[in-house]
């Protein structure tokens, strides 16, 4: 495993929702980091990432596979599960950089998720 150098980036059309410069650990296909109070593993494969975000109020899981519609999984501790829609507009995995452009289906809005790393 091998300490990196992260910046990472949540946005919309309207506005920027998170923006982090954080440390992390990168082992084989696997990125962990924490953004604030929240952990994040990020999990690579040929043409998909999975993203787990979790604190002690929820955990959401995402599944990001261009060109499919795949499923949100967002269970706050307390009241359940919901079950979202994700389209998967855009993915690029390139060397240390990370890319996605994807529609959340029941609300119709676009989003961009933006990742790059450095070993440090």
């Amino acid at each position: 495993m091998s300490k990196i150098n992260l910046k990472t980036k949540l946005y919309s059309d309207l506005e920027v929702i998170y923006e982090y410069s954080i440390t992390g650990i990168k082992s084989i296909n696997k990125l962990i980091y924490k953004e604030a109070d929240v952990m994040v593993t990020l999990k690579t494969f040929k043409n998909q990432i999975m993203i787990e975000r979790k604190n002690k109020d929820y955990t959401m899981l995402i599944d990001f596979n261009e060109s499919l519609t795949t499923s949100l999984i967002y269970d706050i501790k307390g009241i359940g599960n919901t079950n979202l829609k994700v389209k998967t507009k855009k993915l690029k995995i390139e060397d240390n950089n990370i890319y996605i452009k994807y529609e959340l289906i029941e609300t119709k809005e676009i989003y961009y998720y933006e990742l790059s790393y450095e070993v440090i």
